[in-house]
């Protein structure tokens, strides 16, 4: 659940912009879990500069969940990677 919570953070530390978070929570009604997985489906679609933030890989979204979950689950982002 912490993860879910923290889709919006996590969407940032993988690179996306703002806006384009607001337009998935709008989209989804503020469904964390709806909003969560666009925002993943947004990632790995590369709609992101992925120069600066690199190319989706488990490693990279380990280390966004570890860095804005507040490495409250760290076992979470290990299983990820």
């Amino acid at each position: 659940m912490e993860v879910e919570t923290k889709w919006r953070d996590i969407g940032l530390e993988l690179g996306l912009r703002d806006p384009e978070l607001e337009t998935i929570r709008q989209a989804n009604h503020h469904d964390i879990t709806s909003c969560l997985t666009a925002m993943l489906r947004l990632w790995l679609n590369r709609a992101y500069n992925t120069i600066k933030y690199e190319e989706p890989t488990w490693r990279r979204l380990s280390e966004a969940v570890r860095h804005r979950a507040g490495g409250n689950n760290p076992a979470l982002a290990d299983i990820l990677y």
